[in-house]
């Protein structure tokens, strides 16, 4: 019987294995020459190229969740910056009622994408194309328990 390769080994092997993933080289492979080069068993190169996918997985996870925080925070920096506009609007005494109506308006506006962006980037909006070629987009919001009302 083999022994077990260490924690660190193990390690080691499926890192070189995502990297092989990565490079774009088939499973087929990427089988081969685990069973090569270390002398396993091909339902251990399985192992190997499994949990190489989940490291990756995992990764891209943690990448995704790290972009979407930033994102966020950026939508919450520049949603801040407009309402601070609008309340020095609102305070104003050079401008006219008109050109604090026309300015609050446009803010208002922005200020509506940015929510609407920001609820695209956590889930709560989604966009559905109707496949009949016609386009028609509806406002989704998907509640904590998963159900969905369209708007």
């Amino acid at each position: 019987m083999k022994e077990k390769s260490s924690k660190q080994e193990l390690d080691r092997r499926v890192a070189t294995v995502a990297h092989w993933m990565l490079s774009g080289h088939s499973t087929s492979d990427i089988r081969a020459n685990v069973e090569k080069m270390w002398k396993v068993s091909s339902r251990q190169a399985d192992n190997y190229i499994r949990k190489a996918y989940d490291r990756l997985k995992t990764d891209n996870e943690r990448e995704f969740q790290q972009a979407k925080m930033f994102h966020l925070q950026a939508r919450m920096n520049a949603y801040r910056d407009l309402l601070e506009e609008e309340a020095r609007l609102k305070r104003s005494q050079t401008i006219s009622d008109y050109g604090r109506a026309v300015a609050l308006a446009a803010l208002k506006s922005k200020t509506a994408a940015f929510l609407q962006d920001m609820a695209k980037i956590e889930g709560l909006y989604i966009e559905k194309v109707e496949h009949s070629g016609e386009v028609e987009q509806k406002i989704v919001y998907r509640l904590p328990d998963g159900t969905e009302v369209t708007m």
